[in-house]
């Protein structure tokens, strides 16, 4: 249904004409290409999913190797080996298997690769200006993965997070959020894009009761860890869990799980184990999108993850 069958002026107005509470351009245009070489036969998309992947994974092994030098660890054998067994079980999960296999989920691939790539390049680009190639790299893999899939918009979050456990070397505050407003303005105009626009913001969005939309929102992280860890039973799309106050055993399961998330940020932290704190913390920052504190059409789906 999104495909225009060619990339006309036509086409390309439609893409980018802001309709809907979801703006992710990108995901439209890469059918659209797609479509030019490949017309309607499954295999053009699945195989371009899969060289997105692809791309995906070589981002992950770049930033993996960048993200590890900054503990104060030594890693036997070298960063890389370390960064390619990080990949090597990214690559594997199960819970990718959604984004990869279903032609429409580009928009996870896009929006990962270019969040992968924005990050690696904002470390890079730190203590040398805003007006270095890398730095505006960074910035245009943002706003690229933002056109991909909204939920990049947590990015800000996790720099903020890098910049409290990693400061840079001139450790000046003023320095740092000159640094972070950039990203900022895009997600807040985004922000107030989705207020206005989706028809997923009514008076349900609470569900009627502030404790039963909290409760929802832990068991969703809960759920999303436990997944994470024994990755079995997956699937598309989860009922919202507790959304109608009716409440089981396992909502202790997935409270647990939540307080052990934040006692091991707190814990990692404490202890000076700032890579640990931050990939805990990268973890929680980047499901807070799709947690629930916004309403969104699919409450719940593997493919969040990716």
């Amino acid at each position: 249904h999104q495909i225009e069958r060619g990339l006309s002026t036509r086409t390309l107005e439609r893409i980018f004409t802001p309709i809907g509470g979801a703006y992710q351009p990108l995901r439209d245009l890469a059918v659209e290409v797609v479509y030019e070489f490949n017309g309607l036969k499954p295999s053009g998309y699945h195989l371009f999913n899969l060289l997105l992947y692809l791309a995906c994974l070589a981002a992950v092994f770049w930033l993996l190797t960048i993200l590890l030098p900054l503990s104060s660890s030594r890693w036997p054998g070298g960063v890389r080996l370390w960064g390619s067994l990080g990949t090597l079980w990214y690559a594997v999960h199960p819970v990718h298997v959604e984004a990869v296999a279903w032609m429409n989920g580009n928009k996870e691939l896009l929006s990962g690769m270019f969040y992968f790539l924005a990050l690696g390049f904002y470390i890079r680009a730190r203590g040398r200006g805003l007006l270095n190639v890398r730095y505006l790299a960074a910035l245009l893999c943002f706003l690229l993965g933002m056109l991909s899939k909204p939920s990049v918009a947590a990015f800000p979050l996790v720099i903020v997070a890098l910049e409290l456990l990693f400061p840079a070397a001139d450790r000046r505050i003023g320095r740092a959020v000159v640094r972070m407003v950039p990203y900022l303005v895009p997600t807040v105009l985004a922000a107030l894009y989705f207020i206005l626009k989706t028809t997923a913001v009514q008076d349900q969005w609470l569900q009627e009761s502030m404790l039963i939309h909290m409760l929802s929102m832990a068991s969703v992280l809960g759920r999303y860890l436990l997944n994470m860890a024994v990755p079995v039973n997956l699937c598309h799309s989860y009922p919202p869990p507790f959304f109608f106050g009716d409440y089981d055993w396992r909502l202790l399961i997935y409270l647990l799980l939540d307080i052990s998330l934040l006692a091991g940020i707190w814990l990692a932290a404490r202890r000076g184990a700032r890579l640990v704190a931050f990939a805990l913390l990268f973890f929680l920052l980047n499901l807070l999108p799709v947690s629930g504190l916004v309403p969104i059409a699919v409450f719940m789906a593997d493919r969040y993850l990716f």
